[in-house]
């Protein structure tokens, strides 16, 4: 907190002083900084101050902890938002995937570390600003709890901004899946229809294959014409596997041809 100079502190006086007070002085309204610090002020000359009291001190050192160094999602909202653009082109190689998800890693863990410091402030203000708290030193002082609210608004402003920036990432890390989820998906359709193709080329073979082996078992094929006067028969069982195989081949082949009837959303490669 020490590493830059103190100057919120100057600034959250006038920001206590110009938002109203809550006690009277010499029949004029008191600001909240100066009740905060036990000061008076009215437009008559004002006497010595009279020291400032604990609890004002300990209000505005917690409020200005807690409202430094808060973070700015802005930058946080650019990296989410150039990855959630990102995801849907990430070809399906080893080393785009390895880089978005290392990416993905770090945002998470910077969203993280932001989020559990908001936390941790959000926790103690409302520690400060509870019942119990009110008869101790620590919310005693006119405006102190009302000061905690104010603070506590504004830190609940930043976290809401993270949470909406995980969110946004937790969406766009779920189209990645679903992207990733599609294209295995659509590899698994088209398998699939080449194993259909396969099938039934493999069912139109199969009578030609029990064909032969039950002449290749009973008979024997006239297929040498120095052994038999004429090869009619033999010419006769083949012309009757290739029309066979062309009446029923020829709607497969076309099929594959074409391909799949429904195109793919995204090709897979």
């Amino acid at each position: 907190m020490h590493a830059v100079p103190f100057v919120g502190f100057a600034e959250l006086l006038r920001h206590a002083e110009v938002g109203g007070g809550f006690g009277q002085c010499r029949g004029e309204t008191a600001p909240t900084g100066a009740l905060l610090l036990g000061v008076q002020t009215s437009s008559a000359p004002a006497p010595p101050p009279t020291g400032t009291t604990s609890a004002g001190i300990l209000s505005v050192l917690v409020c200005f902890a807690c409202e430094a160094f808060l973070p700015d999602p802005t930058s946080l909202l650019a990296e989410v938002g150039n990855i959630d653009e990102m995801m849907l082109l990430i070809a399906p190689g080893e080393q785009d995937q390895t880089d978005l998800l290392r990416r993905v890693a770090v945002l998470r863990c910077r969203i993280a570390n932001f989020r559990m410091g908001l936390y941790l402030k959000e926790k103690l203000l409302q520690e400060l600003i509870a019942p119990s708290m009110r008869a101790s030193f620590v919310a005693k002082a006119p405006g102190a709890v009302q000061a905690y609210k104010e603070t506590l608004d504004k830190v609940r402003q930043v976290s809401g901004r993270l949470d909406d920036t995980r969110d946004m990432l937790n969406q766009a890390n779920l189209n990645f899946v679903c992207g990733v989820s599609m294209r295995m998906a659509q590899g698994s359709a088209m398998l699939d229809f080449k194993m259909s193709i396969l099938n039934q080329v493999a069912a139109v073979c199969l009578p030609i294959h029990v064909v032969i082996s039950l002449f290749g078992m009973n008979c024997r094929v006239p297929y040498i014409k120095d052994d038999y006067p004429t090869l009619t028969a033999f010419w006769v069982i083949c012309a009757g596997f290739a029309l066979w195989a062309i009446v029923f081949m020829s709607p497969l082949i076309l099929d594959a041809i074409r391909g799949l009837k429904a195109p793919p959303v995204a090709p897979y490669s």
